[in-house]
């Protein structure tokens, strides 16, 4: 089967992307009327006509003329979507919840979804999670951590977002996250035999934490996609099995923390099981909102939604 072209997963005219590494360049498509840069790296590009760096998201802000402003215009285009009506709302551990079931009625795992600034309401981290429901065979949870709150959705909007101020209330270390992380678990826990957790990028270092040997409220196994605002000791404190899904350029987990992380893992000599897939020509956040920019971006989200799935579907069952 051959790789399909940018041109083939996006029908709709788009930006060539352009990514080159000094040899080579290679273009994705974004959904966005045509606008040319030449060098990207650390979520940054160089505008060779302008002489110009600028950030990534406020160059494709730009070039699209009326960004998205709700929730439902982020509906993925690209990711298959597997008995997405079937989703509902409840409450977990005393917070609003997502629950996408498993195709399975019996005997199922749970897996819960450690969202991101943007929060559970994304309709693309909801069809996501349908996604792993469907093929890790897992009833999947995205609890709402930020009550109510998220990152703005539209793409320009999020370009001058001040990240700080909801960092400030929602901080991803330390006893508030991981408090509201242990009610949800210690919720399914009564419920189910096993249990997962992916966090993605927000949620990593509470991902990371259920993972460990630093508390009681452990996850059967953990995944962790761009993650954020995690250190090498919390690669060195685990003790159950570990996917890392991370992106050639990301400036929140770069490529010296990416090898300290691989470092910290290697020094467990197999006593702890744990797995890298590194996505090249991808950025940050590709693996929820790759389906909005299309191209390169929303086939690497679907092959990382596939190995995050795999990998779930062996260590739950």
């Amino acid at each position: 089967m051959s790789t399909p072209s940018p041109s083939q997963l996006s029908a709709a005219p788009g930006v060539d992307y352009r990514r080159t590494t000094g040899h080579e360049a290679t273009v994705s498509t974004l959904r966005a009327p045509s606008v040319n840069f030449d060098y990207c790296v650390d979520n940054h590009v160089l505008i060779a006509d302008e002489g110009k760096i600028r950030p990534t998201v406020a160059v494709v802000a730009e070039a699209l003329p009326s960004a998205p402003r709700t929730a439902d215009d982020f509906v993925p285009r690209h990711l298959p979507d597997t008995n997405s009506h079937d989703g509902q709302e409840i409450t977990l551990g005393g917070l609003p919840a997502y629950f996408a079931p498993s195709p399975s009625s019996t005997n199922s795992p749970a897996l819960i979804f450690i969202t991101d600034v943007f929060g559970w309401a994304l309709p693309s981290t909801r069809l996501l999670a349908h996604f792993y429901a469907h093929h890790a065979d897992a009833d999947v949870f995205i609890p709402d951590f930020f009550s109510g709150e998220h990152a703005p959705y539209a793409f320009d909007e999020f370009a001058v977002w001040d990240a700080a101020p909801f960092l400030e209330k929602y901080p991803p270390r330390g006893d508030v996250a991981r408090t509201k992380i242990a009610a949800v678990v210690n919720d399914l826990r009564g419920k189910y035999w096993k249990v997962g957790s992916m966090g993605i990028c927000w949620g990593a270092p509470g991902t990371l934490w259920l993972g460990s040997g630093a508390n009681e409220t452990k996850a059967d196994a953990v995944a962790v996609a761009h993650p954020s605002i995690t250190e090498t000791r919390d690669y060195e404190a685990l003790t159950k099995p570990v996917l890392l899904l991370t992106a050639g350029y990301d400036v929140y987990f770069p490529t010296e923390q990416r090898r300290a992380a691989e470092g910290a893992l290697l020094a467990k000599n197999e006593t702890v099981w744990s797995q890298l897939a590194l996505f090249l020509n991808t950025e940050h956040g590709f693996t929820t909102r790759g389906s909005d920019l299309g191209g390169y971006a929303a086939l690497a989200q679907i092959d990382a939604a596939q190995t995050g799935s795999a990998f779930f579907k062996h260590w739950l069952h």
